[in-house]
């Protein structure tokens, strides 16, 4: 398991606009008991959890097929729903899972742009489409709150945030985006939403929410008052370093923050303050491999003509890109970048997975 150094900061900030400044925050002692046991319950990459009512565990796995975990807290047991892909009842892209008004989980693909709430039926635990968004909307996180609204975050061309009514329609925008001098304010706004992205969380009452961002210190906070969201404080500690005609982010930038979440009294924002240098023992890999040939596969698997296959590929291919670049600053693919480079059509999966576990014993690294 990789070694962060992290740090569970305690903000009293969702209660008031004046910043108690030298107040000691009190210290709170974290009790635990264990739920499941790596036995009942194999997770690959967690990338996120939400709860429904208190009584089932929503776990989101990026490293799984069935990536929806369920944890049903009465009886421990659980269940899976979820595959990557573009058929029913598949995913492509999840962003963050959290609960609406009535405790139930909300669920935005990122790339397929749908919205989908959490619903029991007689075959258990499903996700239903509310809504798909326009094609003009470029958005990563959907918060419920209020009013049946949803708080987005994305690449949008004036404000921070959209505002959407429950039909996924856009009602307003707001906010502006943090910057570290009068230059860097007069960006375009697609540029710094790329830079200033970060996870959303609101209280429990969906009347204030907060954004810890990810590429720099700095924590939002905002209040409902009537139809208006207004900004209540904003600490800004650090920003990230980037050249300001691109939002590629330099490499020693430290990592902000990596989870939030919020009480009516309290916000509790996980932080990292490493950069993405500085695991020593990390091994980097990239999988490569004949465009026709990762077309022809998926056009097999999938039923698809090659025409769409190919298509399918180069989107995909532009996610990744996009993705790499936002989250480590580096151009996705450039072998100067990774410790070892694999053609994997050639290779096959299992040939290629012995590659990398023998290539990792080698190095000593994990």
């Amino acid at each position: 398991m990789y070694k962060y150094i992290l740090h569970i900061v305690l903000l009293a900030c969702l209660v008031s606009c004046k910043p108690d400044k030298g107040k000691d925050v009190p210290e709170i002692d974290l009790h635990h008991s264990v739920v499941l046991d790596e036995d009942q319950l194999l997770l690959g990459k967690v990338k996120d959890m939400s709860w429904e009512n208190d009584s089932v565990l929503v776990i989101v796995d990026s490293n799984q097929d069935g990536f929806l975990h369920f944890v049903h807290l009465s009886d421990r047991k659980v269940s899976e729903y979820g595959k990557i892909g573009q058929g029913p009842d598949e995913f492509l892209l999840v962003g963050a899972v959290y609960p609406d008004m009535n405790n139930r989980p909300i669920l935005f693909d990122v790339s397929k742009k749908e919205c989908f709430m959490m619903q029991h039926g007689d075959e258990g635990i499903s996700f239903r489409s509310l809504f798909s968004l326009a094609d003009s909307l470029i958005c990563f996180e959907m918060l419920p709150v209020q009013h049946d609204r949803y708080i987005v975050t994305g690449l949008h061309k004036h404000n921070r945030f959209t505002v959407l009514d429950g039909n996924g329609k856009k009602v307003g925008d707001f906010g502006e985006y943090p910057y570290r001098d009068e230059e860097e304010r007069k960006l375009d706004g697609f540029v710094l939403g790329d830079v200033y992205q970060g996870k959303l969380a609101a209280s429990p009452h969906r009347n204030r929410f907060v954004q810890a961002i990810y590429k720099a210190k700095i924590l939002t906070f905002y209040e409902l008052s009537g139809e208006h969201w207004n900004l209540v404080k904003e600490i800004q500690e650090s920003f990230p370093k980037y050249k300001y005609n691109s939002p590629a982010i330099e490499t020693d930038t430290p990592v902000g923050y990596l989870d939030v979440c919020a009480t009516e009294k309290y916000v509790y924002a996980l932080y990292s303050g490493k950069n993405y240098r500085d695991d020593k023992d990390a091994v980097r890999v990239f999988l490569c491999g004949d465009k026709k040939q990762r077309a022809l596969h998926i056009a097999g698997k999938h039923k698809i003509s090659e025409r769409k296959a190919i298509a399918l590929v180069e989107k995909t291919d532009e996610k990744r890109r996009g993705y790499h670049r936002y989250y480590t600053g580096e151009e996705w693919g450039y072998a100067e970048n990774y410790d070892l480079c694999i053609d994997a059509v050639r290779l096959g999966v299992d040939k290629t997975a012995e590659l990398i576990a023998d290539y990792v014993k080698h190095v000593g690294g994990r």
